[in-house]
């Protein structure tokens, strides 16, 4: 058979996260646009190579699905005879990719045809707090749920039946050959089951183990975060770079309001509000869970934020700068965590200087670890956004033992002015 001209490649159409992913699909007769259902963070996407940045082993899986994807449908075009080929034949070929089936009349028989179901009513699923709408975060997590079904069911299409322990076990041990971390693969478990009971509650066949199959949340490797010390280390530390020093006073700000990278760098004056007591505070719908939060402006942060809001930085910026940061301010302690290497793209467990870990997500753990004991618990968890407070305190390593020694401290000191 003739082999046809095609050309296809990938891109974004916002700055808005998540970003849909979308096609671009040209030949001699046609230039068809159409969305890929796969979504992004606008700042891991290469606008010159048009994939994503290859940071991460999930930005990676999601660069070889769309590469498999741009195959299929390459594919399909060559062996395409008396088609039209318009957004309607394009759209079918997207489906079938994912699906496995053309045919819609199948509903949640395979696990992307259930995962596609959820994503395509996110808007009018109920979250958590009985609202209309899924977070961003949810929709990302189905999103990296259905990279790595398509990648380990290959040309064997998984349906919603076969999903046991023993399927469950096997997936695990997939991706731990990937050199997935256990938090994330616990996730993606935790995620394949629900996708498979919400598939079973519309009429799906599911497996009679399904709900055996346990799905492991582990603590973090470590809890990273800068002490009081570190901070002034770092405050103190002499800095010749402007870009630098601009880093420095984000990263200070955000040990002082608690928000994640994301959150803190779209911080403008317009989110600053005074309340009527003179008191001022930053409001803002946090992006990862739509929550609303607002945080009050102490010393600290009143004092960095005199000079002005620091200049707009990037996140890809923002982390390098970090490390810098702390490297010249001798945040060295032997740390274990896990550490991206260039060489060979993973992510591997290991004892590292501290600044070689830090990144943005730092601020807000600094936050909550440094604050907690000196204020009331409730409090710090409105301005961080966790739900619970075993959340809260999972989040910053305290244990039942530590608590009851923060009781044993307050019993002390009120019996003294007794």
């Amino acid at each position: 058979m003739t082999k046809k001209n095609g050309f296809l490649k990938f891109f974004i159409k916002t700055k808005k996260n998540p970003s849909a992913i979308y096609l671009r699909f040209i030949g001699k007769s046609f230039d068809l646009k159409k969305t890929t259902t796969l979504l992004i963070d606008p700042e891991k996407w290469s606008t010159s190579k048009r994939q994503p940045i290859n940071s991460t082993t999930e930005l990676r899986s999601l660069g070889q699905n769309l590469l498999k994807l741009k195959t299929f449908i390459i594919d399909a075009y060559n062996t395409s005879i008396n088609e039209d080929i318009d957004t309607i034949w394009l759209g079918n070929v997207i489906k079938t990719y994912f699906n496995g089936t053309s045919n819609t009349d199948v509903k949640s028989k395979y696990v992307v045809d259930a995962i596609a179901e959820l994503k395509a009513s996110a808007n009018t699923r109920k979250n958590n707090k009985g609202e209309y709408g899924l977070s961003k975060s949810r929709i990302t997590s189905y999103n990296n749920l259905l990279n790595l079904v398509v990648r380990y069911q290959e040309n064997n299409k998984l349906k919603v039946k076969e999903v046991d322990p023993t399927l469950a076990m096997n997936f695990i041990k997939w991706m731990q050959e990937q050199d997935y971390s256990k938090s994330y693969y616990s996730k993606i478990i935790s995620d394949l089951k629900m996708v498979c009971r919400e598939a079973g509650r519309k009429g799906a066949e599911t497996s009679p183990k399904l709900l055996d199959i346990k799905a492991s949340k582990p603590k973090p490797e470590s809890i990273l975060y800068l002490n009081r010390n570190e901070i002034k280390e770092i405050k103190k530390t002499k800095l010749n770079r402007e870009a630098l020093k601009n880093a420095r006073r984000w990263l200070l700000l955000g040990c002082e309001l608690g928000q994640r990278g994301g959150d803190l760098l779209n911080i403008n004056s317009d989110k600053i509000k005074t309340l009527k007591s003179g008191n001022r505070v930053i409001e803002l719908v946090q992006q990862k869970t739509n929550k609303s939060v607002t945080i009050p402006i102490l010393h600290k942060a009143e004092k960095i934020l005199k000079k002005g809001i620091p200049n707009k930085i990037s996140m890809q910026t923002f982390n390098l700068h970090i490390k810098d940061i702390c490297k010249k301010a001798k945040i060295d302690s032997p740390t274990s965590g896990r550490k991206f290497l260039k060489k060979g793209g993973k992510r591997v467990s290991g004892t590292y200087p501290k600044w070689q870990l830090a990144s943005s997500h730092i601020c807000r753990r600094s936050y909550a670890s440094n604050y907690y004991g000196e204020y009331p618990t409730p409090l710090l968890m409105s301005v961080t956004g966790h739900s619970t407070e075993s959340q809260f305190l999972n989040y910053i390593g305290k244990s039942g033992h530590d608590q009851a020694d923060q009781f044993f401290e307050l019993y002390s000191k009120r019996k003294k002015n007794e």
